[in-house]
């Protein structure tokens, strides 16, 4: 299977990144980090920043579970501060959470604005 959590994890995100891909996005950056959140993957098209949350999980019995109001806050907060750093305020934000079960893409969640 995986070597490790971390291996498991890029793996996920390659999947969320080629998907996303086809639907014709391009790669910004993978794993943008500050104190207090992380963004897996951001993309981008001609008028939309799409910021990708990617879980791989191995049930999916409540994806709610996965993805709580903290998480969401961090995720806003981290988004709001790649928008500020990037001067980035003029596009449509849309934030995807990407769930990954059995090597492939099962579910993707979508929050606008």
């Amino acid at each position: 299977m995986y070597s490790s959590k971390k291996a498991k994890g890029y793996h996920g995100e390659q999947l969320a990144i080629d998907h996303f891909l086809q639907e014709g996005f391009s790669l910004v950056e993978q794993n943008y980090t500050i104190v207090g959140g992380e963004l897996d993957v951001i993309m981008k098209n001609d008028q939309t920043r799409l910021f990708v949350e990617v879980k791989v999980v191995d049930s999916i019995t409540s994806l709610g579970d996965f993805i709580g109001k903290r998480k969401i806050s961090s995720l806003q907060k981290t988004i709001f501060h790649f928008l500020n750093e990037q001067s980035a305020s003029t596009l449509e934000v849309e934030l995807a959470v990407v769930f990954i079960h059995h090597h492939a893409i099962y579910h993707i969640y979508y929050y606008e604005n």
